[in-house]
C-alpha cells in the first residue's frame, strides 16, 4: 500500500517489453484503500516490437493506494511480457500528448515489428538530402531546433516505409480527439505521409489500423499545418497514433514532421485534400505494383504475389489480368512446397461503420486447377471472424465478379483468405495444384438495399 500523506497527485513511470505472437495483454490498475478493483488506467496488447518502451500514468487517488500490474497470457508460448524501472514520484506526469522534439522523441517510438523498413530520425538544421529538406525546424525556426524526418537516400528504395508510434491513450468512450502537427513535403519525387489510428487489439485480432490522413507529392518548400479529427468511432478502446512515411520514386524529396499535439475535442481535418474515407482504403487494382493499403498477414503460411503476365504454373492461370495484358493482379500459387491447410491472408485496414443501408464490396477472381483450394471473404469485428463469401475448387478458366453488401454498425475489417486443400490420387498420395487470383478489389460508394444483396458468379 502506497501512503499519500500530502493528498497530492503522483506519476507512475515504468518500462515494458512485449514481444512475440499471441502474447496476450498487460494491464495497469490503481486501487484506493478499501476499494474494489475497477477498469485499468493503462492497457496494451499484441506484439510491441523487440524494444523497451516507456509509459507514464498520472495517479489521481489522494488516499492510500496500490498499483497492480496484470499480465494476461495469450494463446501461444512464443512470446513474453517484461517490466523494469517502476517509479512513483510526487506530482502529475508531465504532458506527454505534445512533442516539439527539442529534447528527445518524448514517448514516441520507432516501430520495430517488421511492419516497416527503417526509422524516423530526430535531426536539426538542414537534412542530408540537398535542396529538398527544411533548413530549420518549425518550433524555433532556427538551425538549432529539432524535428523528425525520414532519410530517403540509398539503400532506401521506392515503397520503403518508416513508422513512428505514440504512447497508448486510454479509452475515452463518447469523446473525440484532435491531432495537430506541422509537416514538410518537398521534392519532385516525394513520397507519402500518413496518420493512422491503431486501436487496442487483443492477441487474436488480426489488424487494428485505420488511415485518417494522407498527403503525397510536392507541397512546397515550407512547413504546413496538418490537423486530424479522431472521431468517437476510434476512442471506444485504448488507441495509439502512428506516423508513416513512404519513399517515392526517387531520392529528390523529403518528408519531415514537427510540433505534434494530441488533445480531447473535435476539429476539422486539414487540409481538406488529406481526408481519408475508410471505405476508399480498400480500392486497389494493383497496377502500380503495390497492394495499396491492404496488408499481408504476419500469422499465415505464405503471401500473395503481384503479377502482370501469366502465372508460373503453365496451363492453370490466366494469360492476363481482368483489365488487359498491360495491367497487374495478385495471385497465389498453391503448388509445393505448400501443404494441406496452409493459408495466405490479405487484410484491410480497420473500417468505420458503413453508411445507410451499407456499402458494396466488389472484386474479380480467377480459380482454375485440379485442386485449387478455397477463396473466402471474412469480416472481423472485435476479434470475431464472420464468413461472408467462399468458393472452393475449380471455377473455370475465366475471370468472375463478386459483389457483396457490407453492413456494420461497428468498426470492422475485411480479410481475404485462401485456405488450400489437397486431393489424393492413385499415382501420388498427395497432390497440390491450381492457382487462385484476384484483381481489382474495389469498394463502390453505392448503396445496395439489403433485399438486393447479390453475389455474381
Amino acid at each position: 500500500m502506497y501512503t499519500n500523506p500530502d493528498s497530492i497527485l503522483h506519476c507512475l513511470s515504468f518500462y515494458y517489453h512485449m514481444h512475440g505472437s499471441n502474447i496476450g495483454a498487460l494491464n495497469v490498475y490503481t486501487m484506493a484503500q478499501n476499494q474494489k478493483l475497477s477498469a485499468p488506467v493503462w492497457k496494451r496488447s499484441i506484439d510491441q516490437g523487440y524494444q523497451w518502451k516507456q509509459a507514464k500514468v498520472t495517479i489521481a487517488i489522494i488516499n492510500k493506494f496500490q498499483v497492480i500490474f496484470e499480465a494476461v497470457a495469450g494463446s501461444s508460448l512464443t512470446g513474453y511480457i517484461a517490466l523494469d524501472d517502476v517509479i512513483i514520484i510526487d506530482g502529475a506526469c508531465q504532458s506527454t500528448s505534445s512533442c516539439d522534439f527539442e529534447e528527445d522523441l518524448c514517448l514516441w517510438t520507432n516501430v520495430h515489428d517488421s511492419s516497416d523498413k527503417f526509422d524516423w530520425l530526430r535531426v536539426q538544421g538542414s537534412t542530408s538530402t540537398q535542396y529538398t529538406g527544411p533548413s530549420a525546424d518549425h518550433t524555433q525556426g532556427t538551425i538549432s531546433g529539432y524535428y523528425i524526418f525520414i532519410e530517403i537516400n540509398p539503400p532506401r528504395q521506392q515503397g520503403d516505409n518508416a513508422r513512428l508510434i505514440s504512447q497508448v491513450f486510454p479509452a475515452s468512450p463518447g469523446r473525440a480527439f484532435c491531432i495537430t502537427f506541422w509537416y514538410y513535403l518537398f521534392g519532385d519525387e516525394d513520397g507519402i505521409l500518413s496518420v493512422l489510428i491503431v486501436s487496442d487489439a487483443s492477441h487474436d485480432t488480426i489488424n487494428s489500423e485505420a488511415t485518417l490522413w494522407q498527403q503525397a507529392g510536392n507541397a512546397g518548400k515550407t512547413w504546413y499545418s496538418g490537423q486530424v479529427n479522431v472521431s468517437t468511432v476510434y476512442t471506444q478502446k485504448p488507441f495509439q497514433v502512428l506516423l508513416e512515411g513512404v519513399i517515392g520514386s526517387g531520392f529528390n524529396g523529403n518528408i519531415a514532421v514537427d510540433d505534434i499535439a494530441i488533445f480531447p475535442g473535435n476539429c476539422s481535418t486539414q487540409p481538406d485534400t488529406s481526408v481519408i474515407s475508410g471505405m476508399s482504403d480498400l480500392s486497389c487494382n494493383f497496377d502500380d505494383g503495390t497492394l495499396c493499403l491492404w496488408k499481408q498477414s504476419k500469422t499465415d503460411d505464405f503471401d500473395w504475389t503481384i503479377a502482370r503476365q501469366s502465372t508460373p504454373a503453365a496451363g492453370i492461370g490466366p494469360d492476363t489480368d481482368h483489365t488487359g495484358p498491360a495491367y497487374s493482379y495478385i495471385y497465389l500459387e498453391s503448388s509445393r512446397p505448400q501443404k494441406i491447410g496452409d493459408k495466405a491472408d490479405l487484410i484491410s485496414t480497420a473500417l468505420p461503420p458503413t453508411p445507410g443501408l451499407g456499402s458494396c464490396f466488389s472484386f474479380w477472381y480467377h480459380m482454375y486447377g485440379p485442386s485449387v483450394g478455397a477463396l473466402s471473404v471474412y469480416t472481423t469485428i472485435y476479434g470475431r471472424q464472420s464468413l461472408r463469401w467462399t468458393r472452393s475448387g475449380t471455377q473455370g478458366d475465366e475471370w468472375k465478379q463478386v459483389q457483396l453488401t457490407m453492413i456494420s454498425n461497428d468498426d470492422y475489417q475485411k480479410c481475404v483468405i485462401l485456405r488450400q486443400t489437397c486431393v489424393v490420387t492413385h499415382s501420388n498420395p498427395l497432390v497440390c495444384g491450381g492457382t487462385i487470383l484476384q484483381e481489382q478489389i474495389i469498394v463502390e460508394f453505392q448503396i445496395i438495399p439489403w433485399a438486393q444483396k447479390k453475389v455474381i458468379i
